[in-house]
């Protein structure tokens, strides 16, 4: 359901932020919980903790570029699928594979 709310229902970008930051604070609370109740070894827990900023700092940075992929796509409606500069194209190839390195660095 989370999904659906954060595809669907909220197309506006501040409200996308707002859940996606709600959403990674409670998985944040949940994992450290977790962690928490199953390990007694302080290093383990540190570098849970450690892994599981990196990987919000990550989940962040995709979001930020899938919003300028998306204001880049509609730049490039604007002319039409013939006339669209070289620059915006270009500008649009690179957010398209910063995005797919991100999304491996997740998987």
């Amino acid at each position: 359901m989370l999904d659906y709310l954060r595809t669907h229902a909220l197309r506006d970008d501040a409200l996308q932020d707002l859940f996606s930051s709600v959403s990674e604070r409670i998985e944040r609370i949940e994992r450290n919980q977790v962690l928490l109740l199953t390990e007694n070894n302080p290093q383990k827990v540190e570098q849970a903790r450690a892994e599981l900023e990196i990987e919000l700092a990550i989940k962040q940075e995709l979001r930020k570029r899938q919003r300028n992929l998306n204001k880049l796509k509609n730049k490039a409606a604007e002319y039409g699928t013939i006339d669209v500069p070289l620059d915006l194209e270009n500008k649009i190839e690179a957010e398209q594979e910063a995005i797919e390195r991100l999304k491996s660095e997740l998987a």
